[in-house]
């Protein structure tokens, strides 16, 4: 029993290492969220916890983002996109193609960045949150395009879902942008 609870222990700490992770990237300290997460993914690994690894995965990649480092978190979030499939895990996969498509379009791939957030719609189907976020970034893509009365549709259709959610936690400003950029 005692080395059970310590087996449970070291899971639930790791699961919080992720989630502390992700909490350190909102607050803009992304030196400590890029530690704790690949803490959290050097254990859930050792440990076998795919579904813990695939989420460090998840957001390390956004992390990494963040900080410039693009190829290397476009490794991450493909390998999570990978493992969300193999998991069938279709929220945390179109959390992973939308962090993806925004790596991709950083780093130019504004096609390839297209690709994965409509796919991230998609597969947000049961996620509005999710599904609005998606939305938005299309919006941003297809105008960049020049593609503009296809982006003014996505941007209708994330602020549909922006007004019956209220809000939500994460995107919303790339839906507020989107929606101000329809304007112009």
């Amino acid at each position: 029993p005692a080395g059970h609870r310590r087996c449970a222990d070291r899971r639930n700490a790791c699961g919080w290492q992720v989630a502390m992770g992700f909490a350190y990237g909102e607050l803009g300290l992304y030196a400590e969220a890029e530690r704790a997460l690949r803490e959290a993914l050097t254990e859930s690994e050792r440990m076998g916890l795919h579904n813990l690894s695939v989420r460090a995965k998840n957001n390390l990649g956004n992390i990494l983002c963040r900080r410039g480092a693009l190829d290397e978190a476009r490794r991450f979030e493909e390998q999570a996109v990978q493992a969300c499939m193999a998991q069938g895990d279709p929220r945390l996969e179109a959390a992973s193609r939308n962090y993806l498509a925004h790596i991709l379009e950083l780093g130019g791939d504004r096609e390839g960045a297209l690709r994965e957030a409509r796919k991230a719609a998609e597969l947000a189907s049961e996620t509005p949150t999710l599904r609005a976020h998606a939305h938005g970034r299309i919006s941003r893509l297809l105008r960049a395009m020049g593609q503009r009365a296809e982006a003014l549709e996505e941007a209708r259709a994330a602020s549909v879902l922006l007004e019956g959610l209220g809000r939500i936690d994460e995107g919303e400003s790339e839906i507020r942008l989107a929606l101000a950029e329809r304007s112009e």
